[in-house]
């Protein structure tokens, strides 16, 4: 089955730099939503603050890719507890830098906190959903969510990801970014209460 770009988009434009085909993905309903996925991605607003909640303590990042070009910045991250571990989700982001002020700006390129924390401090942006995705786990995904045995469990038992794609947009109705946030399968989220 051949997954659509728009789909999976920024996540996308990573795969097409690795040289690797998407993984099989499709859209969904949040009744098609296990529980404890439903419980995070179907709320809304940003899902760092519920994932801090259900933790315990603040999420840091783990850059796993980037670019920087032409005034747009992409990245591929992992939310990680502050004090290290497994991701607790991971995000892929495509940003128009010059939508938000320099402030914001210098602390998302300072790749230190998830974008979400960045957001607490911002005005007049709005995140619209565009929908819920499940993706299957695929060795690249197995690596960037550190799930156990990787490459192999990804190969022999292809677990599906539940996600959610957003777009951001400023006061004006101009769009800032595009993300899509997957969660690791509910097994590998230790640290969640």
């Amino acid at each position: 089955m051949a997954t659509a770009p728009a789909l999976l988009h920024p996540l996308d434009e990573f795969y097409a730099s690795a040289g690797h085909a998407l993984p099989e993905a499709e859209a969904v309903t949040t009744a098609a939503l296990p529980q404890a996925p439903r419980d995070l991605l179907a709320a809304a607003g940003e899902l760092t603050p519920r994932l801090e909640r259900r933790c315990g303590h603040p999420l840091g990042l783990r850059v796993l890719a980037r670019r920087h070009a032409n005034g747009s910045y992409a990245r591929l991250v992992g939310l990680v507890p502050a004090d290290g571990g497994r991701p607790l989700a991971l995000g892929a982001v495509k940003l128009t830098l010059d939508g938000f002020e320099a402030a914001l700006q210098a602390r998302i390129l300072a790749e230190r906190v998830p974008l979400g924390v960045v957001l607490r401090d911002a005005a007049a942006i709005e995140r619209r959903s565009e929908g819920l995705v499940r993706v299957r786990c695929d060795a690249l995904l197995a690596t960037a969510l550190a799930l156990d045995d990787g490459v192999s469990a990804a190969a022999a038992s292809p677990a599906w990801l539940y996600g959610r794609r957003s777009r951001l947009f400023d006061d004006a109705g101009h769009p800032l970014a595009s993300i899509l946030e997957l969660l690791p399968p509910s097994r590998s989220r230790r640290g969640l209460r």
